[in-house]
């Protein structure tokens, strides 16, 4: 997104849409690593966690290309997370929409040592390869958060549709002078 400042002063167009303050969003693609675990909280919140694991080349020391595997642990509350508990199985091949989220837990060996530790938590999960234990319910309501829906979902969308979304998210152009 191009801001213009002229002098402190914010275009009209620039004040009404808001400027953006940051942006946290994950996507991956790849393997569920173990079974997910569902577990629940004090007040009785499902959360199910479970690791990711994705592909990548890098160069090694010598300058040779080399399969790197990098380990994720996915995140999900509520019906989310007691549907993709009881869904998801090791090997499944997802796609996963989410925000990166930090916080602090206690050093399991030292009492006064806080570990910073990341998690995903998962706005959006596809499962690509169909590789589940249970298929959607019918009535299982549809995965979308303050995120947005997955670019995935949208290619199932009529012509119409995909038209419709274009004109009505169509960005005001920065340079029209009014």
């Amino acid at each position: 997104m191009l801001i213009r400042v002229v002098g402190d002063q914010l275009s009209r167009q620039e004040k009404n849409r808001g400027i953006m303050k940051g942006v946290n969003k994950v996507i991956l693609l790849g393997h569920v690593g173990a079974e997910p675990e569902l577990r629940y909280t004090v007040q009785q919140h499902p959360i199910c966690n479970f690791p990711l694991a994705t592909h990548r080349q890098a160069r090694n020391a010598e300058g040779e290309l080399e399969e790197k595997t990098d380990w994720h642990t996915i995140v999900l509350f509520e019906n989310k997370a007691e549907y993709f508990a009881n869904a998801l199985q090791k090997g499944s091949k997802i796609y996963v929409e989410g925000i990166l989220e930090y916080h602090d837990v206690p050093h399991p060996k030292y009492k006064d040592v806080m570990l910073h530790k990341c998690h995903i938590e998962a706005a959006w999960i596809e499962v690509i390869d169909g590789l589940v234990k249970h298929p959607y319910p019918d009535d299982f309501p549809p995965l979308k958060s303050a995120i947005g829906t997955s670019p995935l979902s949208s290619q199932s969308n009529t012509k119409e549709q995909q038209k419709e979304q274009v004109t009505t998210t169509k960005e005001p152009d920065l340079f029209d002078e009014q």
